[in-house]
């Protein structure tokens, strides 16, 4: 994930996914400095119409991805303005 934020560091996409990583891996800070980034890039990101765009063939994919926000206490739902 990190080679690809290098590779292309405007996608909010990309900062979302590497912020669940370090959730699951309990760095927290590192998880938030990657949500602040993608809500920069995108300040309309919402993981709700993420969740509705993006083809998952199984919807326990995409769950595992919002645990890993979670874990480092990350409100998903109200996102900072």
């Amino acid at each position: 994930m990190k080679r690809r934020v290098t590779r292309n560091p405007n996608t909010d996409t990309s900062h979302v996914l590497l912020a669940s990583c370090y959730g699951h891996l309990g760095r927290q800070d590192e998880a938030q400095t990657e949500w602040r980034e993608a809500l920069r890039i995108n300040s309309d990101y919402s993981l709700e119409h993420r969740r509705k765009v993006l083809p998952y063939k199984d919807g326990e994919n995409f769950e595992h991805i919002v645990e890993g926000l979670r874990k480092a206490n990350i409100d998903v739902v109200n996102p900072p303005p």
